[in-house]
């Protein structure tokens, strides 16, 4: 029987943040559960949950081994594919976003990377691993949604095509062993134990996709970096009842269901609720353009809630009506943030929100509507605020805002924003040079905020610190979004 080690590669985040230690992977859990069922020995590694890996203990001459790499955890993800390579994997297989978006430089720049995917279906990789299980050789033709080197070395990518509906296995828990399952229960509890209005000594929390997609996913915001977010599915109601079925019999209560927005899925959330699917405690991510344009979602998603606890994970992002239409095209603007505050406050709802400072167009003005909106929802909510986040506005590839590396007009256009204009001898040297970059310097980090905003670092650490204050002062808990240097090398 062929051996596959399936690893979630550990974010750079700090790593006395048990946020980012506290929810299992789904991923590689769907992913190894697939692989099992077609004759595959898998093996599980979460590096968010167990620390980082000694593959020398585990990866023997001949396995395969499946990296799977967000942007704050490619450069290590890119070290352990080398490390494997040296332990004689046979092949090494990447997947997720930052390894999609990235796939033509990964494959011309790192050798010891064999192939990658490029979308969340599990067609193809029942079709790549059944071929390897069979000739022990990747296939020869091409398959759509994966992606490796032709016969001359150069990357040959085929895109993966559009799927309509979300029909992903139901995961074997027991993939994962009980003391990784203790550990992510023992970490939720010391995290979130708090917030529950009952003992929360007995939770058990897990992740779980109803659906995938965002309804604003096809004119995406300026730093969303997920692959196909525009592509709205969702599975018929045999799925998605005998998937959380599999839940309840695990003894899930806490489920976190990790769909980009589950309240674009109106239709969804009605045959949920007509199936009598209940959930003891649910968390879902929300848009707040939903609260002011279609309220009756939210009281929708509180009726599948069986008399526990509900909470919304929301990017209200900006108090600047400038920042949130401009900056960051999320479609709405400062009156849907403030109407998303209002109606948690009605139903009883608690918020995990998080703003973002250096933004295209950011100016100080835009900044301190940003901290005056957080002391109102602070006031407003109290600590039914259940955590809010902060962070720099980080420059990536695989973003819409991306495009500052490969577009002269779009950075020009950007820069004109706050009343500068780009020279190309400086784009070229401060952007467009990492076109073909895998990760970013430090250096591009301060570009950005030198060319496309009003404000420089030290500013905005402190608006982040200013943040961290009004939180220390209405008692609610306060986290870093992505990380000090989610995609970036100092």
């Amino acid at each position: 029987m062929k051996r596959v080690f399936l690893i979630n590669v550990g974010d750079r985040r700090p790593a006395d943040s048990l946020h980012w230690h506290a929810w299992p992977s789904l991923g590689i859990l769907t992913v190894g559960s697939l692989l099992q069922e077609i004759g595959w020995d898998v093996t599980l590694y979460d590096e968010n949950i167990l620390g980082p890996i000694r593959l020398e203990d585990f990866v023997r001459s001949g396995d395969v081994v499946g990296l799977s790499l967000l942007i704050s955890s490619c450069e290590r993800g890119l070290h352990l594919a080398n490390e494997a390579k040296k332990l004689g994997s046979q092949y090494v297989i990447l997947g997720n976003d930052q390894a999609a978006s990235r796939a033509k430089q990964i494959l011309s720049q790192c050798p010891s990377v064999d192939g990658i995917f490029l979308g969340d279906n599990l067609d193809p990789i029942e079709k790549v691993f059944g071929c390897i299980a069979k000739i022990s050789s990747l296939p020869v033709d091409g398959i759509a949604g994966f992606t490796r080197r032709d016969r001359n070395g150069i990357p040959a990518l085929i895109l993966a095509k559009p799927f309509h509906s979300l029909q992903f296995n139901k995961p074997d828990f027991k993939l994962y062993s009980q003391a990784y399952w203790e550990r992510v229960w023992q970490n939720h509890q010391e995290l979130d134990g708090s917030e529950y209005s009952i003992d929360s000594t007995g939770i058990k929390n897990a992740t779980i996709m109803l659906a995938s997609g965002c309804a604003h996913g096809r004119n995406a915001c300026s730093y969303c970096s997920i692959n196909e977010v525009g592509q709205m599915r969702w599975g018929d109601a045999d799925y998605f009842l005998s998937l959380i079925e599999a839940y309840k019999n695990f003894g899930i209560s806490t489920y976190y269901n990790v769909t980009d927005d589950f309240t674009g899925f109106p239709q969804l959330i009605d045959k949920l609720y007509t199936a009598g699917v209940k959930f003891p405690n649910l968390i879902f991510y929300g848009r707040a353009r939903s609260a002011m344009h279609r309220p009756k979602i939210f009281e929708n998603i509180l009726r599948l809630v069986d008399g526990g606890y509900a909470k919304v994970n929301c990017g209200l992002d900006s108090g600047s009506d400038l920042i949130l239409q401009q900056g960051l095209n999320k479609g709405h603007g400062i009156r849907e943030n403030k109407e998303l505050v209002l109606l948690a406050k009605k139903l009883g709802l608690h918020l995990h929100c998080s703003f973002i400072f250096g933004s295209p167009g950011e100016n100080e003005r835009s900044c301190q509507e940003t901290l005056e909106f957080i002391e109102w929802m602070l006031g407003i909510l109290g600590k039914q605020v259940a955590r809010i986040e902060s962070d720099i506005f980080w420059a990536w590839h695989s973003a819409p805002s991306g495009r500052i590396f490969t577009s002269y007009e779009f950075a020009r256009g950007y820069a004109a924003m706050v009343g500068k204009d780009l020279p190309r001898v400086a784009w070229r040297r401060e952007f467009n040079i990492y076109q073909d970059s895998i990760s970013l310097p430090w250096k591009v980090q301060l570009s950005f905020l030198r060319w496309f905003t009003r404000v420089d670092v030290d500013f905005v650490r402190d608006c982040n610190t200013n943040i961290r204050r009004l939180a220390e002062k209405y008692g609610v808990i306060y986290g870093i979004a992505h990380g000090a240097n989610a995609n970036v090398i100092k």
